[in-house]
């Protein structure tokens, strides 16, 4: 009886382990997938509705001519520098630190009166070019790739600015509330201001400020000095839709043309 018992155990044992069924403590252990980080290739895509542009992405050139919409494929995800040359008369630039992953990889260029920026999730079906992501410079003076063609009369590639970076968030919702305890508006323009002497900001951060002032030329006077200590000038034109009368976004507007002079 004894050995029927055994050779019913083995049995039971080897018909588990064929077919994978977890016995005992012999069951495999889940495979987990490898982390993919950074290096993952990723597409982007940047859109223009205004002029051609050339698009640089870490101070190399991409594209032979100007192109108002263009994927690049095989982007490692991750912080790099991106930077657009706009096909124009005055050859207005836009360029800025932006962080790529599933959720960032579309980009448009707007334009607001004299002014460019870079907004992030615009897709469009149909860019005019798709091409892979150029990670060297071409060796050779004409084209990249393509022997006699013209190179595209841009300006030189220029090293990426250093980026002071914005104030931390939980810094700033610190020195928010500080502002925010003063009682009378004078005294929380005046602490608004302290706190722009020592830090930068975003567009957004200097819009939380200046929503703490009840009046608009208040504002105004904020916006125009926070103007220099802010990482995201290009996209200052947002800043309009703090003012309730037309002729404070009139001021806006004209202070941001002379800025861009």
């Amino acid at each position: 009886m004894k050995n029927n018992l055994l050779k019913l155990a083995l049995c039971i044992l080897a018909v588990a382990m064929l077919t994978g069924l977890p016995y005992s403590g012999f069951a495999q252990q889940p495979r987990h997938p490898q982390h993919q980080g950074n290096n993952v290739p990723l597409s982007i895509t940047v859109t223009s509705d205004y002029e051609g542009f050339w698009i640089f992405f870490d101070d190399i050139l991409q594209n032979e001519q100007p192109t108002k919409s263009i994927r690049l494929d095989r982007v490692p995800g991750g912080e790099h520098y991106l930077r657009v040359e706009m096909n124009d008369a005055e050859h207005h630039t836009v360029g800025q630190l932006i962080f790529i992953d599933p959720a960032n990889n579309r980009f448009r260029v707007e334009k607001q009166r004299h002014l460019f920026g870079l907004s992030i999730g615009y897709a469009i079906a149909r860019p005019e070019v798709v091409m892979p992501l150029i990670a060297h410079q071409a060796n050779h003076p004409q084209g990249m790739g393509r022997p006699g063609l013209p190179h595209p009369t841009v300006r030189p590639a220029m090293p990426a600015p250093v980026v002071t970076p914005a104030m931390g968030e939980g810094d700033f919702r610190i020195a928010l509330e500080r502002v925010k305890s003063e009682n009378f508006e004078s005294n929380r323009i005046t602490a608004a201001k302290r706190i722009v002497d020592n830090n930068y900001f975003t567009v957004g951060q200097i819009e939380q400020l200046c929503r703490l002032f009840e009046f608009d030329n208040n504002r105004l006077e904020f916006v125009k000095y926070a103007y220099p200590r802010c990482v995201e000038q290009g996209r200052y034109y947002m800043l309009r839709d703090l003012f309730t009368f037309d002729s404070h976004k009139q001021e806006l507007d004209k202070f941001l043309d002379e800025q861009a002079r």
